[in-house]
């Protein structure tokens, strides 16, 4: 008998799959074959994992990034493509509310990718989250900037750590616990430093 957790793969797992799948489809420009070949390697790499079979099996479709693909005619208008699903965001994530213009944090616009991770981690510290995942930091530029920023790209928060901005944390969950991104005093400072730039430039 299979049970449900053999099944339905656990948060860290989840997220592996996710970062596999945003590996192999990277290199894909067009939004559209990209959101496509994502969708198709995410279904295949959750079938391998749960390891079971339909009760009315049929000849499975290859798997194939289509990359060859013709464009679609037309421009298409659907959902922009997102890397980080809801389901792998907590609750209290996803209902933080964050303004494009938060108060004492540098203009958006203006940032290096690394310090936009910063302004993210600093924003929801300021909200009341204290830690932020790879996927989370993802999914609140993604929602608030439209942006999107795979959880791979925020991973290379790890060469802020040498320079003290950020520190690994464990996020408590009853679930289990999360790996996450908390921000620093140096990284509060360097974002202060850049709004002080700011203004002296106006």
């Amino acid at each position: 008998m299979i049970t449900i957790a053999e099944v339905i793969p656990t948060m860290t797992e989840y997220d592996d799959l996710l970062e596999k799948v945003e590996e192999a489809t990277k290199k894909i420009t067009d939004e559209t074959l990209r959101r496509i070949a994502f969708e198709r390697l995410l279904d295949h790499e959750l079938a391998l994992h749960s390891g079971t079979k339909s009760p009315h099996p049929r000849r499975a479709d290859p798997v194939i990034i289509p990359s060859a693909i013709p464009k679609p005619a037309g421009k298409y208008k659907g959902k922009p493509a997102h890397a980080n699903p809801a389901s792998s965001v907590r609750d209290e994530v996803k209902n933080l509310s964050v303004s494009p213009d938060e108060h004492g944090l540098p203009p958006w616009g203006q940032l290096k990718v690394l310090d936009k991770y910063l302004w993210i981690l600093e924003a929801a510290h300021l909200k009341g989250l204290d830690a932020l995942t790879s996927a989370e930091i993802s999914h609140l530029i993604f929602a608030v900037f439209r942006e999107n920023q795979g959880t791979n790209k925020v991973k290379n928060l790890k060469t802020r750590i040498k320079a003290t901005h950020v520190r690994l944390a464990k996020i408590q969950q009853t679930t289990g616990d999360l790996q996450g991104w908390q921000i620093l005093k140096g990284g509060k400072d360097h974002l202060k430093n850049l709004v002080a730039a700011g203004a002296a430039k106006s």
